[in-house]
């Protein structure tokens, strides 16, 4: 029996496999490397989304939804999300993952694919956003 873990290694994001030994070996890396990304299991599949990086000396706050397939062993770029995100609270719930920002929820679905298909679907992502009484 294999399991999966997300470890952090000098602040860049990276996966393991667990094999029931309890020795460590090394998965497909990340494209790239982010820190506080928003991450749950969603049909199977371990889901990133948003999350922050440095360019030329500055922070920047990523759209970006990844998908990693255990079976496959790689990574896989799906639809960005409307609204960027990074460094807030998420949740994962009924094969969801809720994100919070200051003024709005993102909420990150995936279907699983069919039978026989290794591809990746779209990830929907819906934003939903705060109102206040008049």
């Amino acid at each position: 029996m294999i399991r999966f873990s997300i470890m952090l290694v000098a602040g860049l994001a990276a996966t393991a496999a667990l094999a029931s030994d309890s020795i460590w070996s090394p998965v497909a890396s990340l494209p790239e490397g982010l820190a506080g990304s928003a991450c749950g299991v969603i049909s199977s599949r371990l889901v990133l989304v948003g999350g922050s990086r440095w360019e030329d000396e500055r922070k920047i706050t990523l759209r970006e939804v990844q998908s990693y397939d255990p079976l496959t062993n790689r990574w896989e770029q799906l639809d960005a999300s409307p609204q960027a995100f990074a460094h807030g609270p998420f949740c994962t719930w009924r094969n969801r993952i809720l994100a919070w920002t200051a003024d709005s929820v993102l909420t990150i679905a995936m279907d699983a694919p069919g039978p026989g298909s290794s591809t990746v679907p779209s990830a929907p992502c819906r934003l939903f956003r705060k109102h206040t009484a008049s």
